[in-house]
């Protein structure tokens, strides 16, 4: 009696019909992190919104799921994991010591040489460049990462070297009929504080806006149109504690005399 070779498949599943192990932990990365920062603002608004170790921690895992995520939408999730953390963790710390310096948007600027560095800077361009060149070497190759991590500490230095900041506020001029920048034939919508304005002795601008320039402030001034209406929009940049708990508020305009 002959034997039959029975040959038994166990049945698999295609690909198309399971999730990537990676995806799933991604998904539960992200649950457990909404979970954490709505507990975090909860208690942040229970405690009435103060500054503190809790308000420093909401924002430090804020800003890590931020940068994590955005990462993460095309980069490498190791890649995503190491540069967001790090990258979350200097800022809330950059800007903590902001706050507790109390540099306002309205704080007095001291005048500062061509390229100058504060340590403050040089630790802050050393640990991201740190944090991506450890990412890049995890997710890529050990070269990668010490090459991106020397080009991200450069380019930092030289940035905060010429006084690059994310701090920054604008007041642009819009025109009322067309709710379009207003069109004066100077071709100027809009000033900032990364142009070169001219300041008070006490390191406050003031802003002209009208149809005609104050002597001596053409630099601070906006252009209107005779005739035609106009609104304002004056816009804050990252702005620091002083403007959320208002101990420092946005004057209104004033009629220059």
């Amino acid at each position: 009696m002959g034997l039959k070779k029975q040959i038994i498949r166990s049945r698999g599943y295609p690909k198309s019909e399971y999730m990537d192990h990676h995806v799933i932990a991604l998904f539960a990365l992200i649950g457990m992190g909404l979970d954490l920062l709505g507990g975090l603002f909860l208690a942040h608004d229970l405690f009435g919104r103060r500054q503190g170790p809790l308000r420093t921690l909401l924002r430090a895992v804020l800003y890590c799921f931020i940068f994590v995520a955005v990462f993460s939408i095309a980069l490498d999730w190791r890649f995503s994991l190491v540069a967001g953390i790090g990258l979350g963790l200097t800022f809330t710390y950059e800007l903590g010591r902001r706050d507790s310096a109390g540099e306002g948007v309205a704080a007095p600027q001291e005048p500062r040489e061509f390229f100058s560095l504060k340590r403050q800077q040089i630790s802050l361009a050393l640990s991201r460049g740190s944090f991506l060149g450890a990412g890049a070497a995890w997710a890529f190759s050990i070269n990668f990462g010490l090459l991106f991590g020397l080009l991200t500490v450069t380019a930092m230095l030289f940035a905060y070297g010429l006084g690059f900041s994310p701090q920054f506020w604008s007041l642009t001029i819009y025109d009322v009929s067309t709710r379009t920048l207003i069109a004066n034939k100077e071709q100027i919508a809009d000033r900032s504080s990364r142009m070169q304005l001219v300041k008070n002795a006490n390191g406050s601008v003031d802003l002209y806006v009208g149809p005609k320039a104050p002597s001596g402030f053409e630099k601070n001034w906006i252009p209107t149109v005779p005739g035609k209406a106009w609104f304002a929009y004056f816009r804050l940049y990252a702005p620091t504690e002083a403007h959320f708990n208002h101990t420092w508020t946005l004057p209104d305009f004033e009629e220059a005399r």
